[in-house]
């Protein structure tokens, strides 16, 4: 069961990156950062959950960049969603992209050493049970982009007096 709370969407960002920033420095992976949302939209779910998805997804984008290469994460609002994205070169092979969220698969990934190969199909669960979508695809750019994305707390009357009053 999820712990059901408000998370605000740049605490999640920031609690995702923090972990990340040593690793992706030892690899020499740039890790770039574009938010077209205000960081005080609200998400409502388990910020421990969430925050491991997202952490994983740019995990696994460091973890299989090559060396002094780059990986983006985007956050932008459409309607009442927000879309996380993480993109990374080179992209997945198609016949293996099908298979990234099937638990212990290892297809295109057995030369990348250890792991289980579990992150991504706990992760689409995660999300599904947040009433999200966590999905991938590969880029025109020959990049993988795997999307999260999650549905904004409605804003009440009542958030919006608060909001006001703290920005008085």
């Amino acid at each position: 069961p999820f712990k059901e709370q408000t998370l605000q969407v740049g605490e999640l960002q920031s609690a995702a990156l923090a972990p990340l920033k040593i690793y992706a420095k030892e690899r020499g992976i740039e890790v770039d950062v574009q938010s077209d949302i205000d960081p005080v939209e609200t998400l409502f779910g388990d910020a421990h959950h969430l925050t491991f998805v997202l952490s994983s997804l740019l995990h696994n984008a460091v973890r299989f960049s090559p060396s002094s290469g780059r990986v983006e994460l985007s956050i932008t609002r459409r309607a009442d969603n927000v879309f996380f994205q993480v993109v990374n070169h080179p992209a997945i092979a198609a016949e293996d992209l099908a298979h990234v969220f099937t638990e212990f698969s290892t297809a295109g990934i057995e030369e990348h050493g250890e792991g289980h190969a579990l992150s991504l199909a706990v992760s689409r669960e995660i999300i599904k049970g947040h009433g999200g979508e966590l999905y991938a695809e590969t880029t025109a750019e020959n990049q993988t982009c795997f999307v999260m994305t999650l549905a904004l707390k409605p804003t009440t009357d009542a958030d919006r007096t608060s909001q006001a009053v703290l920005n008085n």
